[in-house]
């Protein structure tokens, strides 16, 4: 894996990480405050909240919580006011499966989880606080349309174009006040990772629907990465590549495309950061 001396680059920031008590989120708290990072657990789940505090304590690193639910998005905006945060995680979500036959009730539920809170917690916090780094989970689906995937393709695609109208925004508002508020937008966009029960279900495929898992550890190197200037760029993909290993391919942004050439993101590098990691079925 990559090198993850940060050269106390974290140490005594103040991070809060939603979805926090488990999976990815989990994990980027556990580096964070590993490095040195003060860090509060956001989730709704306060026996899993306790647990992965715990952990972190005993590995010598510092955490608190608060329960809440990302749909509350009043009352995690208020947590986010009493921490006043140097690092927001805006990771919480979910995935289920949705096709043609889904309710549209059904979707839209899911994009309340997955599209509206988490935009709307990312646009009122770059509002209202200078100097933060808002970092957000997004999928390698935001750009890779798949079976069933009818709610959470098209709502992790909305989520990502939200996030770099947020960035526009926040350039004109530069240019119009000439003060640099020092708001930065983050976003990881992780392949499968071997969380919850995705490594069972990886296993039981037959049909090749499932693609073999990266770790949590990656997804949370690579955001630390992106937040300590490590990473050449503000985008990151983060996947296991059969006969590669773990591989982070870093996106530019273009926020000026033409009716010719219509994407934002475009490859800008690749980096192989552990080719011995192997899954096996």
């Amino acid at each position: 894996m990559v090198n993850t001396n940060y050269n106390g680059f974290f140490k005594n920031k103040r991070a809060a990480i939603s979805g926090g008590a488990t999976g990815i989120g989990y994990a980027i708290a556990e580096m964070l405050a590993l490095e040195g990072a003060n860090t509060c657990l956001i989730s709704r789940n306060e026996e899993n909240l306790i647990k992965a505090v715990n952990k972190i304590k005993a590995k010598g690193g510092q955490a608190d919580y608060r329960v809440s639910d990302i749909l509350d998005v009043g009352h995690i905006e208020k947590i986010i006011a009493e921490i006043k945060p140097d690092i927001f995680v805006n990771n919480a979500g979910d995935f289920k499966e949705h096709g043609l036959n889904s309710s549209f009730e059904e979707i839209q539920k899911m994009g309340q989880l997955i599209f509206h809170a988490p935009y709307r917690i990312a646009k009122d916090t770059a509002e209202k606080y200078n100097n933060i780094d808002i970092v957000t989970t997004l999928s390698h689906a935001a750009y890779s349309p798949m079976p069933g995937n009818m709610s959470y393709v098209p709502f992790k695609a909305g989520l990502m174009y939200g996030l770099f109208q947020i960035e526009v925004e926040l350039q004109e508002e530069k240019k119009k006040t000439g003060i640099d508020r020092n708001v930065r937008l983050f976003r990881v966009y992780p392949g499968p990772v071997n969380v919850g029960n995705y490594m069972e279900l990886y296993k039981k495929d037959t049909a090749g629907k499932f693609g073999p898992p990266t770790t949590a550890e990656s997804v949370a190197t690579a955001v630390l990465d992106l937040l300590s200037g490590k990473a050449p760029t503000r985008d990151v993909y983060v996947a296991y590549v059969p006969g590669e290993g773990i591989v982070n391919a870093y996106f530019k942004t273009k926020f000026d495309p033409t009716h010719l050439e219509p994407y934002v993101l475009s490859l800008h590098s690749k980096k192989i950061v552990d080719p011995n990691y192997k899954v096996e079925k």
